[in-house]
């Protein structure tokens, strides 16, 4: 379980993580990074939740997908990925 507590009493300075098993584990996180940690969490629970809608082996191995080319209007060619 980890506790959460503000850092100040008017909450703008941000975030004091506390992790109490067994020992005190503290760490203290501007809004800045509680935003930046915020965000990575929705994108990883994007990602998981597109990973089983779209099938586990469309992230497995990328190695099986064939090379290939993209043209642009203009003329120039431009290698695809393995």
């Amino acid at each position: 379980m980890i506790d959460m507590e503000w850092l100040d009493n008017d909450m703008s300075k941000g975030l004091r993580l506390a992790q109490r098993n067994p020992f005190t584990t503290t760490m203290e996180l501007g809004w800045k990074e509680v935003d930046d940690i915020i965000s990575l969490a929705l994108a990883y629970r994007e990602l998981k939740a597109s990973k089983e809608r779209l099938g586990h082996s469309i992230f497995k191995d990328n190695t099986q997908v064939e090379e290939e080319s993209v043209v642009i209007e203009d003329g120039e060619n431009y290698g695809g990925t393995k």
